[in-house]
């Protein structure tokens, strides 16, 4: 039904649209990071893959790193809507932030500058950052807890 994800509020009072516009950013924000959620590796203009990978994960975390090299920036980032940037907030190997495109639904994340070019291609979609690996084996340990448990009470 056309016009159907058009909400009116009834009370306009001010606490009423901030807090449905703080609802709608935040499921926005949601809905990117799940959509970049995923390694993404640089690619020259002929699409060869080249050497700066960065990991985006669905928690709000990153990774950038270039291959071979033990340096790595791992932070937060955040989104610009109003620009469509990526703002990475510890930095990254490439030094600066990215511009992310929508086609359909596929997403492409740039740069372009004065002075050079960069483009990544998406080639994992499920890495996990070290808060998920993390949490993930607590939660394995707890469950193993409970099994013990159960087979000590029987």
């Amino acid at each position: 039904m056309y016009g159907s994800n058009i909400n009116i509020l009834k009370d306009s009072n001010r606490d009423n649209v901030e807090s449905y516009l703080s609802q709608f950013w935040e499921k926005e924000t949601e809905e990117l990071s799940s959509a970049l959620h995923g390694r993404w590796w640089s690619v020259n203009r002929f699409n060869d893959f080249t050497s700066h990978v960065i990991e985006i994960y669905k928690d709000g975390k990153y990774k950038s790193y270039i291959k071979g090299n033990a340096k790595k920036f791992e932070g937060d980032y955040n989104f610009d809507f109003n620009n469509s940037k990526i703002i990475f907030l510890n930095g990254t190997t490439f030094e600066g932030d990215l511009n992310y495109t929508r086609r359909g639904d596929e997403f492409t994340l740039s740069r372009e500058d004065e002075k050079n070019e960069i483009k990544f291609k998406k080639i994992n979609v499920n890495p996990e950052s070290e808060d998920e690996v993390e949490q993930k084996t607590l939660q394995k340990n707890d469950e193993g807890t409970d099994n013990v448990k159960k087979e000590n009470e029987g």
